[in-house]
């Protein structure tokens, strides 16, 4: 009784220390090129890294309150390391008006859907 006792104990603990390890790697989102201005169709370049893979990747803007989706990838990626292109603008979003708008990426990890975003101003 009391080897499955501590067998239990052992397996319960390795258990937690794998639920809580890969619950403790988070994507990482970069943009590397600094976005300060937008033109009728600029590119941008998303960096992405997750060891678990991504299953969504969205780009939005944030102008006045209101926000508006620019991108959508919701294909399930198992790439851990990897980079997407999108363009963003005016041809893309008439809505947008001149002066100050956020640009947000937000990668959702294959696991336990976690959220990550990046934000340029």
């Amino acid at each position: 009784m009391g080897k499955k006792l501590i067998f239990v104990a052992i397996a319960l603990v390795v258990l937690l220390l794998v639920f809580f390890g890969e619950r403790s790697a988070t994507a990482v989102v970069d943009l590397p090129s600094a976005v300060t201005s937008l033109g009728h169709a600029t590119p941008i370049t998303a960096h992405v890294r997750d060891p678990r893979g991504i299953r969504r990747l969205q780009a939005f803007f944030e102008q006045g309150g209101a926000r508006y989706q620019v991108f959508e990838m919701a294909q399930p990626s198992k790439s851990t390391d990897s980079n997407w292109n999108f363009t963003a603008g005016t041809k893309t979003t008439p809505q947008l008006q001149e002066g100050n708008a956020k640009l947000i990426v937000e990668a959702t990890s294959t696991c336990f859907e976690r959220l990550v975003a990046a934000n340029a101003r």
